[in-house]
């Protein structure tokens, strides 16, 4: 059994909440930043040297916890992966990280573009672009297979035609007669119709007809 492999490079998701990031709100992963997370979630950023971990933050969990350093306002994200921190008190203050604490000023984020993905599933360049145009024979197919009546075959056909999806010399207007064509092989009585000329009706669809001794015995 093949192993599954997820096509999306793991630094399109964020660290901390695991959303889905475009390329203009992806931030690195840096001291400044594992120390605020650090003081934000009482656990650290880990197994960043592995390349299936996440290195990369978005916009709205940096802003998160740049806004942790305003002792005024402290927004606890909604975050399901992580457990949010317990209320401090005089008795269960704030634990002091070991590293020095960096200013504001040297609290900067680096915003870069992530190359494209090696395994791209697909190349919307490659894709066919140029428009099918329909034929008689692709014309009449798609009437039958829509099953449209006369009228709303006529009106496909007119739809197409406005759009220069048809190719020259493709008809639609005998739909609205097309049962005159082959009325002459059925004949009606008492409310029965049955085809009266088989052998026409075949010629007609350029069919051949072949009985064998005995099918009717």
């Amino acid at each position: 059994m093949s192993k599954k492999v997820c096509v999306n490079n793991p630094d399109r998701f964020c660290y901390i909440c695991g959303k889905y990031m475009l390329s203009k709100h992806i931030f690195s992963i840096n001291d400044s930043l594992k120390e605020r997370y650090y003081d934000y979630f009482n656990r650290e950023i880990t197994h960043q040297d592995k390349s299936w971990v996440p290195h990369k933050s978005c916009k709205s969990c940096v802003e998160v916890l740049r806004s942790c350093t305003n002792k005024n306002f402290i927004k606890y994200p909604d975050v399901p992966s992580v457990t949010k921190p317990t209320p401090r008190s005089s008795m269960d203050p704030l634990p002091v990280p070991q590293k020095s604490g960096t200013s504001q000023t040297n609290f900067q984020y680096e915003e870069q573009a992530i190359n494209e993905d090696n395994n791209v599933m697909y190349d919307l360049d490659s894709l066919e672009t140029t428009p099918r145009l329909y034929d008689q024979a692709a014309l009449n197919d798609l009437v039958r297979d829509l099953d449209l009546l006369k009228e709303k075959a006529e009106l496909l056909g007119s739809r197409l035609k406005e759009r220069n999806l048809l190719l020259p010399k493709t008809s639609f207007s005998w739909y609205r007669s097309r049962e005159k064509e082959f009325s002459r092989f059925f004949t009606e009585e008492d409310s029965l119709v049955f085809c009266n000329d088989v052998s026409g009706l075949l010629d007609k669809y350029e069919l051949s007809l072949t009985v064998r001794i005995g099918d009717f015995s």
